[in-house]
């Protein structure tokens, strides 16, 4: 008998497994009912709304210009867009685009930080 393995978050591999296939399963349901434009489209008024939930967030941690929005709901805001931007990408991109997408964003985030030890006058190699 296949014994469930423990996770750290209290779930199990085999419901992990499950829950991915049935993603997955979703995601193909979403592409055949919907044409790329659509899908696109979707993603554009994502990162619109990621936009403005990430300006919201600054406001709060700056205070420059105040609002009503607690540090707590600006956050779960950016987290929620977020997750909205990655659930169209995922849909829109096919395996080995998503594969690319990563490749890009790993040495997007290395540059980003050699030019922010650049500026610092920080070498690299330390």
């Amino acid at each position: 008998m296949n014994m469930p393995t423990e996770r750290s978050d209290g779930g199990s591999r085999q419901g992990h497994h499950m829950r991915e296939a049935h993603v997955a399963e979703a995601r193909e349901i979403v592409r055949d009912k919907l044409p790329a434009s659509e899908i696109l489209a979707q993603m554009a008024e994502e990162c619109a709304e990621l936009a403005k939930a990430a300006l919201k967030l600054r406001r709060v941690l700056t205070g420059d210009n105040p609002t009503t929005v607690s540090y707590g709901m600006a956050t779960e805001n950016v987290l929620e867009e977020c997750g909205d931007v990655l659930c169209c990408a995922q849909v829109f991109l096919r395996q080995d685009e998503a594969y690319q997408v990563r490749d890009i964003c790993s040495s997007k985030t290395i540059r980003w930080a050699e030019r922010l030890q650049e500026r610092d006058g920080e070498n690299e190699t330390e």
